[in-house]
């Protein structure tokens, strides 16, 4: 494992970042969390995080795989992005949302590839977060002709940007509900609520960065 950051650097960062990819800097990663147990790490009720979130390279080899299952085919690793989006519960605004982001990716140059919903929390929560019943949902995003890895960062951003100004400007009444944590070519972030009670388990099992 290369070292975490630099001596510049170290005072500026809120967490640490590792240059090589592995499923054991995830699973050191809840282990921390769970160490941290002692100093709250949790929100109003015990089964909610406190919004720790864990940022990671684009795990490539397994969103193939998830990709394949749901019908539609990756490129390499770096021609495309992964959007993490939070939606709201309301199904005709929820696709209202989604239909806004694939529009402007296409204006952008861009092309949506397909969307993967990830498995239900609700079961899982209680308290608050439950109640609220967030729709979590990953958005699969190719670059256009002739645009290298730099170009397509630059053009996700600008997606990012255009979506969540439109979708705030309307009047959809679950509005709140759109956020775009993450939408990258190289990063993704899990988790905005994580909580190791409820989620290590989840991170275990789906065996993130694995080949």
């Amino acid at each position: 494992m290369t070292r975490s950051m630099s001596t510049m650097l170290r005072h500026r960062l809120c967490g640490g970042y590792f240059r090589r990819k592995s499923h054991d800097i995830v699973l050191k990663g809840v282990q921390i969390l769970i160490n941290l147990t002692h100093r709250g790490a949790c929100g109003c009720d015990p089964q909610t995080g406190d919004g720790a979130g864990i940022l990671i390279q684009i795990p490539h080899a397994f969103f193939q795989r998830e990709c394949a299952r749901l019908g539609f085919a990756l490129p390499a690793a770096g021609e495309y992005g992964v959007g993490m989006a939070f939606l709201p519960v309301d199904p005709h605004e929820r696709i209202l949302c989604e239909g806004i982001l694939e529009r402007i990716a296409g204006e952008e140059g861009l092309k949506v590839l397909g969307w993967r919903t990830r498995h239900s929390m609700e079961t899982r929560l209680a308290g608050w977060r439950a109640r609220r019943n967030l729709i979590s949902r990953q958005i699969f995003i190719q670059r256009g002709p002739d645009m290298d890895q730099d170009a397509l960062e630059r053009k996700l951003y600008v997606l990012r940007k255009r979506a969540e100004s439109a979708v705030a400007e309307s009047d959809f009444k679950e509005k709140g509900f759109f956020y775009l944590p993450s939408l990258s070519s190289r990063t993704i972030i899990l988790q905005k609520a994580f909580c190791w009670r409820r989620r290590s388990p989840i991170f275990i099992r789906n065996c993130w960065m694995r080949k």
